[in-house]
């Protein structure tokens, strides 16, 4: 089995001192190397051409606009496919998606913290939100989020801050769905808990299965209530009420 490493560095920034520094390296070491130089590709192009379309059961399909629409799911979203997280490829997407199919969102105020393609927002408005909130802080990411939105014809509110769930006011929201990583979580378990109305639901992955008792101890010690809880491979999806 061979090892090694592959770097890449621009055509512009390369010089020549970097291969005469290997050369001497190599006669002091046992390495060898080799230098090629990578034809230009456009990957985002090459990734959005490779795009499949996921069915969720037959309770949602996520597809690309050059997708056909197929009639046999209840809710149907169209990504534009810019390499933004939550295209549904990922298992915590599709656990978050599950999830969000067993709770009543029908006139409930919802928030997507951390939105990335927004999927989950404008899920939930398909499924009747009175209010969607999509949450994003990355910039890349909010393009795609607000391109999406448009493609859906959600009425969405979109935002991008960096401490947006500090400008809610205690109890803005029925449901919260949060699908980020584990540290993010724990960091945020405070303004997530405070949030929610007496009675709301909290859906939360992106974290493994090894971590699945930490989050359940950090979230009930600010006051939340474990329910029912999804797996898919290593990765959780758990709901919380407050």
């Amino acid at each position: 089995m061979e090892e090694g490493v592959i770097t890449g560095i621009a055509e512009s920034e390369w010089k020549q001192e970097y291969q005469d520094y290997l050369q001497n390296l190599s006669r002091e070491l046992p390495f060898t190397y080799s230098i090629e130089k990578e034809v230009q590709k456009n990957w985002n192009a090459i990734w959005e051409s490779e795009f499949r379309e996921i069915q969720i059961d037959h309770f949602c399909l996520i597809r690309a606009p050059f997708h056909h629409s197929a009639g046999k799911f209840k809710y149907e979203i169209v990504i534009e496919p810019r390499m933004a997280f939550g295209t549904g490829h990922h298992e915590t997407t599709r656990l978050m998606i599950r999830s969000m199919r067993d709770l009543a969102i029908a006139q409930k105020k919802v928030l997507d913290f951390g939105a990335g393609s927004g999927v989950l927002a404008i899920l939930a408005a398909k499924m009747g939100a009175s209010a969607a909130y999509a949450l994003e802080k990355d910039d890349q990411a909010f393009i795609n989020l607000e391109e999406n939105v448009l493609f859906n014809q959600q009425e969405i509110i979109t935002c991008l801050c960096k401490d947006h769930l500090m400008d809610f006011t205690p109890g803005s929201f029925d449901v919260v769905l949060a699908n980020i990583t584990r540290n993010v979580l724990v960091e945020h378990v405070s303004p997530l808990a405070a949030i929610l109305t007496a009675g709301g639901k909290l859906v939360l992955s992106g974290f493994l299965k090894k971590d699945h008792e930490i989050i359940v101890e950090t979230f009930q010690n600010a006051g939340l209530h474990p329910m029912t809880f999804l797996e898919e491979n290593d990765w959780i999806a758990q709901t919380f009420v407050k």
